[in-house]
């Protein structure tokens, strides 16, 4: 019994020191870290200025101005490739593309290219990323590739790029993506394609015009880039296409584009057979709003779907007075459900003003 006490108590003493030690280890890491980690930063700021003046010559077009920025001390190649991905990504045209030569020029493309092949995901998911900021047209064969063997996250991240790139080639192969009804989801390509811009729009035209499983997403596209071109298109698919997601999107488009041909083919989606076409042709109808559409508005006000009613009530609001007063008559003599909702369209509207 009594050598337990000396022994308990030298047991605790013992955990005590080695609590404290490594305490103290640990706060000695930190400091030194910070400090380290200080330093880094400094250094690289100051490389950072150095090779500033190179760069604004290189983007105000001054000859040999690349050379100026090639690697000199070891660190150097990544600050240059965080530099020139920053001005990347906020300039275009013709000065975005001295940047993507330079950068070929100094070798970062190809030491990114390599990397795609990496085992790690975030060293290939960083590359693709870099790429679509960096990377020319030499760069869409290699995005290609790689995106054919990807099965990771970095598959969004490659797609992305190649978006970015805004090359015929890639191009291309986003509109057979767009086309795929597998493992890969719609939203990546669609948001690629979107960053081609206007460029695309004769392709996703082309998808859009006959039935094929990328066509709602392709009609979609063409109302967000507020193609007009599509204005035929997408009253054809909305009449005929048997896939009501397609009819859907075809409503979509027309809402977004807001054209007036469109109006007999909305007026006709307003009975289609689907609820979610029905409710989306109502609100198209809102935004071109023509009150010729006011009848068939008031008579979706008795849908099956609340959704279409709810639309059908707020495109009454859009049409002007011709809409107001026919939710004023609802208001002050329809049944109850058909007088709520035009009362609350019109309390609706009150705020707005």
């Amino acid at each position: 019994m009594s050598a337990a006490g000396p022994v308990s108590a030298a047991g605790i003493l013992l955990g005590v020191w080695l609590s404290a030690g490594a305490a103290l280890a640990l706060l000695l890491f930190l400091i030194v870290y910070k400090v380290g980690r200080s330093a880094v930063e400094s250094w690289r700021g100051r490389r950072r200025d150095a090779f500033s003046p190179a760069l604004d010559a290189l983007i105000a077009g001054a000859p040999q101005a690349a050379a100026q920025l090639r690697p000199r001390l070891w660190g150097d190649a990544d600050i240059i490739e965080d530099m020139l991905a920053r001005t990347a990504a906020a300039i275009s045209g013709d000065l975005r593309d001295e940047v993507v030569r330079a950068a070929s020029e100094l070798g970062l493309t190809r030491r990114r290219i390599r990397q795609l092949r990496s085992p790690s995901i975030h060293d290939r998911a960083f590359a693709a990323e870099r790429l679509g900021l960096l990377g020319g047209e030499e760069a869409v064969p290699p995005l290609l590739d790689a995106l054919s063997r990807e099965r990771s996250g970095a598959r969004r991240v490659i797609i992305r790029a190649l978006g970015r790139l805004r090359s015929p080639r890639a191009l291309s192969a986003l509109l057979r993506l767009l086309e795929y009804d597998g493992e890969l989801p719609g939203a990546p390509v669609a948001q690629a394609l979107l960053s081609c811009g206007e460029a695309a729009a004769p392709d996703l035209l082309r998808t859009a015009e006959a039935p094929c499983r990328g066509r709602a997403q392709a009609l979609a596209l063409l109302g967000q880039m507020k193609i007009l071109d599509a204005v035929p298109i997408l009253i054809e698919a909305m009449s005929e296409d048997p896939n009501p997601a397609v009819r859907e999107a075809a409503a979509q488009a027309a809402g977004r584009l807001a054209h007036p041909d469109a109006l007999h083919a909305l007026r006709g989606a307003l009975r289609d057979g689907a609820p979610r076409v029905r409710a989306q042709a109502a609100w198209a109808l809102g935004r071109v709003a023509d009150p010729a559409a006011a009848e068939d508005l008031e008579s979706a006000l008795d849908d099956s779907d609340w959704w279409t009613r709810a639309r059908a009530a707020e495109a009454l609001s859009r049409l002007g007075e011709t809409g107001l007063e026919r939710l004023r008559r609802l208001a002050g003599g329809a049944d109850g459900p058909k007088r709520r909702l035009a009362e609350e369209m019109l309390a609706s509207v009150e705020i707005e003003r």
